[in-house]
């Protein structure tokens, strides 16, 4: 990641007062278990109101940063762990993983606003197995996703040839985890553990720093209805027809083809 990036002028902020402003945001990143600097996080700083970007840099080996070049305004700063290694959870100031929460820091052309400081806490992480409920073989390709209730913080992981996904990066939160078929095979959407139901779906709770391990899940082929749509009166083809099957498992629909066929696939 380049230690500065070129600045762009939007939102809130005066373009004409941007091309020669030298305001700044300085702190400290430090880990919350201990308080050891973090080198390598990446600060981000958005204009409060627009939320258009203007400057990133990196954390040095004292976890310090200083974000230069800003004009007169208030301003949103996140704190990400760009290592590549996700050890650390992403959070905005004040303390929050919320961008709506984020408390507005004000900048003075000319002056610094110094101690915007962050603690980040262990990321944890969930990891498994995805298989063919039939056969046993590993599914590849498998969008696995694990989100919170309320929205605010979610990961997400493809399978690999093994089947095997690791969601990486998670807030110490409670977790719903989602396996889709989005290589579109066939095979039907659910829940952990083992419910095609989001309100039956287990929540698993992710501590800090944590590995939630074993988090698999057999996903079964569904079924299809297929059929053909033709006009009442001419008896020809029609495409474009959308069609819908309800059920207890959730809606699917189709839409028919040139010959005014249809296939509604992945239904258990």
């Amino acid at each position: 990641v380049v230690a500065a990036l070129a600045v762009a002028w939007v939102g809130s902020v005066d373009p004409a007062a941007g091309q020669d402003a030298d305001g700044h945001i300085t702190g400290t990143v430090t880990a919350d278990d201990g308080g050891a600097p973090i080198e390598g996080i990446c600060v981000s700083v958005y204009a409060f109101v627009s939320g258009g970007w203007h400057a990133q840099v990196e954390t040095d080996s004292s976890g310090s940063y200083d974000v230069g070049g800003l004009p007169t305004g208030d301003y949103k700063v996140w704190f990400q762990d760009c290592s590549g290694t996700d050890t650390y959870t992403d959070e905005y100031f004040d303390d929050s993983i919320d961008q709506g929460e984020t408390t507005p820091v004000a900048v003075t052309d000319g002056a610094t606003t110094p101690a915007i400081d962050a603690g980040l806490a262990a990321a944890g992480r969930i990891t498994g197995t995805v298989t063919d409920d039939e056969t046993g073989q590993p599914l590849a390709g498998i969008c696995v996703t694990a989100s919170t209730r309320s929205g605010t913080a979610s990961g997400s992981d493809l399978t690999d040839n093994g089947g095997f996904y690791e969601v990486v990066g998670l807030p110490a939160e409670r977790y719903l985890v989602q396996f889709s078929d989005c290589n579109g095979t066939g095979f039907i959407t659910e829940y952990f553990e083992d419910t095609t139901r989001y309100n039956e779906a287990t929540r698993l709770v992710v501590g800090a720093g944590d590995t939630v391990a074993g988090v698999d899940a057999g996903l079964t082929a569904g079924g299809h209805i297929t059929g053909t749509v033709t006009a009442d009166a001419t008896d020809q083809p029609l495409a474009g027809i959308c069609v819908y099957a309800e059920g207890g498992g959730g809606n699917r629909s189709a839409q028919t083809d040139g010959d005014g066929v249809y296939d509604i696939d992945r239904l258990g």
